[in-house]
C-alpha cells in the first residue's frame, strides 16, 4: 500500500504527496537496474 501511494507520486509527479509519505520511522531502499559505473571507468573527453 505504501510502495503504491510512493509509485502513484512519482509517476504523477505529486511533490506533496512525496513529502507526506516521508516520516523519520520509515527506511526506503531504492535499487537501480542502470550499470555501475566508477571514476576510473569513465573517460573524460
Amino acid at each position: 500500500m505504501l510502495y503504491e501511494k510512493y509509485a502513484q507520486a512519482w509517476d504523477t509527479k505529486n511533490v506533496d504527496m512525496l513529502e507526506s509519505l516521508c516520516h523519520p520511522d520509515f527506511e526506503m531502499v531504492m535499487h537501480s537496474s542502470a550499470p555501475l559505473y566508477l571514476n576510473q571507468s569513465i573517460s573524460h573527453v
